[in-house]
């Protein structure tokens, strides 16, 4: 009993952490699932009719847009900063970080344990 009580609470604190985050743009009917790490929030913009399941880990930092009617399942990764490896000072690289905007298109399907890595865009209608 007591377990339960404390799920309950927890879902219910991780859904007002969600809810509190300020991101550049949100639109209406966006769905993000608990549990959800995501860096530099207000670097991300949602569009609307969005699905976003748990497990989620976001570092936008390069920025992230998310056009309307995307579905995406759990335990998604993306990434929008990577390290100078070519040419770096130190091996396997040195401090030099480059941002690279993700950008995911209307109506885009991305099942679950998908990583995007930096510079990449996913075409409308994509699967």
């Amino acid at each position: 009993m007591l377990l339960k009580v404390f799920d309950k609470l927890h879902s219910v604190i991780q859904a007002r952490r969600i809810s509190a985050l300020r991101f550049a743009r949100k639109g209406a009917n966006v769905t993000l699932l608990a549990p959800l790490q995501i860096a530099f929030p207000e670097k991300c913009s949602l569009g609307s009719h969005i699905h976003i399941g748990p497990g989620a880990v976001l570092y936008t930092q390069g920025g992230l847009t998310i056009d309307d009617g995307v579905v995406i399942g759990p335990n998604f990764t993306v990434y929008t900063a990577n390290h100078r490896y070519e040419g770096a000072q130190a091996v396997p690289y040195d401090g030099k970080v480059f941002l690279e905007p993700v950008h995911i298109g209307e109506n885009v399907w991305i099942g679950g344990n998908v990583i995007v890595v930096p510079g990449v865009t996913i075409g409308q209608g994509a699967v």
